[in-house]
């Protein structure tokens, strides 16, 4: 206990270290690099999921946003995989020929952040996902984004781990790429964040692995 103490004291030192050259100079500044280490390599925590039941449509969207990543289970059309029309008879594996309406879709939002203000970083994952009900995912479509105070954030990925459309659960890591300055512009330090997550057909999300 007394070393996380130590550890929380010295983070909230280098902060305060941070305001006046903020406050004189309009935004955050950049430190020495040892204290620029310290703050930007501070243990992460990753928020709950939020998780809600979306349309055919909404999810059928997704897919087409910059950056997503989507996967349909071999067979189908992406219009099928989400429900907004039925499979053809023979056409996809059995566990997935369904009809319209037997098909499923959630989006679920979750995000780490690591480091501490201004070295501050965050990775974002929305992800929708759909299944057919007691059977298996028919679709996936995973969107990262990240945010940073002072650092740059770069290399927005997703790629599957294990599971995927035709199973009952995809794992899947998303991550991000931040150089963060100090005060001598040829030093920078680097950082690369990321979050092992999984959904499921029951509409469950979660991390189960993170930086």
């Amino acid at each position: 206990m007394r070393a996380k103490v130590i550890i929380g004291a010295t983070a909230a030192a280098l902060v305060l270290a941070v305001l006046p050259s903020a406050a004189a100079g309009g935004g955050p500044k950049p430190l020495p690099q040892a204290n620029a280490e310290a703050l930007a390599s501070a243990p992460g925590h990753v928020a709950a999921p939020v998780v809600h039941r979306v349309g055919a449509r909404e999810a059928l969207a997704a897919a087409a946003q910059p950056g997503a990543q989507t996967e349909v289970a071999p067979g189908l059309t992406v219009e099928q995989a989400v429900g907004l029309t039925a499979a053809a008879d023979g056409v996809a594996p059995r566990r997935l020929a369904r009809t319209a309406a037997s098909t499923i879709c959630w989006n679920g939002q979750i995000h780490g952040s690591w480091g501490y203000w201004p070295y501050n970083q965050t990775v974002y994952d929305s992800t929708y996902w759909c299944a057919v009900s007691g059977g298996a995912l028919s679709y996936r479509s995973t969107n990262v984004t990240h945010s940073a105070t002072l650092c740059s954030g770069s290399g927005d990925y997703t790629f599957r781990i294990s599971g995927g459309v035709g199973y009952t659960y995809v794992a899947y890591q998303v991550g991000a790429s931040f150089t963060c300055p100090t005060d001598l512009p040829w030093i920078t330090v680097y950082r690369s964040d990321w979050l092992d997550d999984e959904v499921n057909d029951y509409g469950s999300m979660f991390t189960y692995a993170s930086s």
